[in-house]
């Protein structure tokens, strides 16, 4: 946690300065998520490439989990609806930040 009152653009030029962007860029990646969470968030992905395995189980060549596709995502979320989850939707918020990450639309 960063006790921090408000940004100055001195700091962050600063920082460019001294540090290099990717280490900036490096810094703001672990930021990205609370310790706390990084577990859930790796569960939360796990299991939705484990569903769309099933989903695909009989298709070949299997299609990759990332891209998320209109046919994967309904796919997938059915598994969720019939497996009664009731936290889908943190499922899904997982998954597409993979999505994003991997450099697609977040459409």
């Amino acid at each position: 946690m960063r006790n921090l009152i408000r940004g100055t653009t001195r700091d962050a030029l600063a920082a460019l300065q001294s540090l290099g962007i990717d280490q900036i860029i490096k810094n703001l990646d672990d930021d990205r998520y609370a310790a706390s969470s990084a577990s859930s968030n790796k569960s939360h992905v796990k299991t939705w490439s484990l569903f769309h395995c099933e989903v695909f189980r009989q298709v070949d060549p299997m299609p990759p989990v990332v891209p998320i596709t209109v046919r994967s995502l309904i796919g997938v979320a059915s598994l969720f609806t019939a497996g009664g989850y009731r936290s889908y939707p943190n499922y899904q918020s997982a998954a597409k930040n993979v999505h994003v990450e991997a450099g697609f639309d977040r459409t």
